[in-house]
């Protein structure tokens, strides 16, 4: 029996870790006020999920040091409330002033990436309002393309494939990064 694309992809994204986690984080960021109180949730904000572990965000290393105490209490609050059980919990004051992503194993920007994109902030595309969080992952995948159908409207064309391509592949390699790739393999 054939499946259509979207089947496959939906199936696809639904069982990637990344997707199951981000659905955990919206689940523990609905609930963490209940979880560890107004006072504590005052000082701090779930940050992200990575390998079943939670890694919050503290204001201070005062913070980190009392939840550490009660790290143990805290992570059998959440797991009673996620249908997938979290197998640790983290507190560091390093994510509280910035948002970047979890620690990761690359230490490379994603902005000093040729392909990185911006989206100019005069544009049609920044006032659009959509859902900050799908709550399915057939709607994830669906505002996922749109939004990169509307931003490759705005990119110069590859001029070997014609193929929309972010500007800084065209200043790095005068072509996207696509073509670059097949030149690269050829001998």
């Amino acid at each position: 029996m054939l499946k259509s694309l979207n089947h496959i992809l939906l199936g696809a994204f639904e069982n990637q870790p990344q997707w199951k986690a981000q659905q955990q984080l919206q689940q523990i960021l609905e609930c963490w006020l209940q979880v560890v109180g107004v006072t504590d949730g005052q000082q701090t904000r779930p940050h992200s999920i990575v390998r079943d572990t939670l890694y919050v965000a503290t204001s201070s290393s005062v913070w980190v040091q009392d939840l550490q105490l009660k790290r143990h209490f805290i992570l059998k609050q959440i797991n009673a409330r996620l249908s997938s059980p979290l197998t640790g919990i983290r507190f560091s004051t390093a994510y509280w002033h910035r948002d970047d992503p979890a620690p990761s194993s690359t230490s490379t920007s994603s902005q000093e990436h040729p392909s990185h994109w911006t989206e100019p902030t005069s544009t049609s595309m920044s006032s659009v309002s959509q859902p900050p969080n799908p709550q399915t992952p057939h709607l994830a995948f669906q505002q996922w393309a749109e939004g990169i159908q509307a931003r490759s409207k705005q990119f110069p064309l590859c001029p070997q494939c014609h193929c929309p391509t972010p500007p800084g592949e065209l200043q790095r390699w005068r072509v996207c990064g696509l073509c670059a790739a097949k030149q690269w393999r050829q001998p």
